[in-house]
């Protein structure tokens, strides 16, 4: 757990440096090519809040972000990573979720809503995949910043060795991170 979060500390710190150095002031829209389309991939790193009827403490993340503008205000996205849930006094259980949504962009400079639901297949032994859905607000910069907030809702099957006797588990996150353009 040591390495996971000096692994999260130096990915957290990379991408403060690189917004550091943009313009985080910058007020304009995402840019797009001459035909509409734009692919990006982005990496970001974090970190979560449970919800009161969450048996977990907290959530670290580390993710990779696929995104493709289909119109000047509307993207599909697909993400992959891996996250872990922090349980005081019990083993943290780790999951690499696959994740599909959708980001609208209301016209508000870089500021968009997503909706997202995928899967989180877990990393421990007799662990069974989790339904994961959610979504939130955020901003994506021209430099390639973005920060996003989000919920996220984890529903877990009963017969899983990881299953944690509550109905759905939920994180409320923040999410650091930096968008290539393809």
């Amino acid at each position: 757990m040591k390495n996971f979060f000096k692994t999260s500390i130096v990915a957290i710190a990379l991408m403060l440096s690189v917004a550091a150095q943009s313009d985080a002031q910058e007020m304009t829209t995402v840019d797009k090519s001459s035909n509409g389309m734009n692919f990006k991939i982005g990496i970001g790193a974090s970190g979560g809040i449970p919800t009161k009827s969450s048996p977990f403490d907290y959530a670290l993340g580390l993710d990779l972000q696929l995104q493709w503008m289909l119109m000047d205000n509307l993207a599909i996205t697909a993400s992959g990573g891996y996250t872990r849930f922090m349980v005081d006094g019990a083993d943290d259980i780790g999951f690499i979720p696959a994740i599909g949504g959708v980001k609208a962009y209301p016209g508000i400079g870089g500021m968009y809503l997503s909706g997202n639901v995928g899967a989180g297949f877990p990393i421990e032994d007799g662990g069974k995949v989790n339904f994961v859905f959610g979504g939130g607000v955020g901003y994506d910069w021209n430099s390639g910043l973005s920060l996003g907030a989000r919920y996220e809702g984890w529903q877990q099957n009963g017969a899983s060795s990881t299953y944690v006797p509550v109905k759905m588990a939920g994180q409320f996150a923040l999410r650091l991170g930096y968008n290539f353009k393809l």
